[in-house]
C-alpha cells in the first residue's frame, strides 16, 4: 500500500495523459487514510477524473484483498 499512485498508474496506463497530473506524492495508503478521513479524494490525487479514481480504488481493493464496493462505500461515506 506504501506505493505511489501517480508511478503505478503512468506504468499501468502510459496512454492515459491524465495520469502525469496524480499527485506526485501520494500512495495508496495515503489516499485509503485520507479519504477515512474525510478528504476528497479527487483533493488527494490532485485530479478530478472518476476513471482514474475508479482504477485507483480498484488497486487499492486489490491490495487490501477485499471487494471494489468496501473501498467504493468508504468513499461514500466519507
Amino acid at each position: 500500500m506504501k506505493c505511489n499512485v501517480r508511478n503505478w498508474y503512468c506504468k499501468k496506463y502510459p496512454a492515459d495523459e491524465v495520469g502525469k497530473r496524480i499527485n506526485s506524492n501520494v500512495t495508496f495508503a495515503d489516499v485509503l487514510l485520507r479519504m477515512s478521513q474525510g478528504e476528497s479524494v479527487y483533493a488527494v490525487i490532485g485530479v478530478a477524473e472518476s476513471l482514474v479514481r475508479e482504477c485507483i480504488f480498484s488497486e487499492i481493493a486489490k491490495r487490501m484483498g477485499c471487494d471494489y464496493d468496501v473501498v467504493y462505500n468508504i468513499w461514500l461515506n466519507s
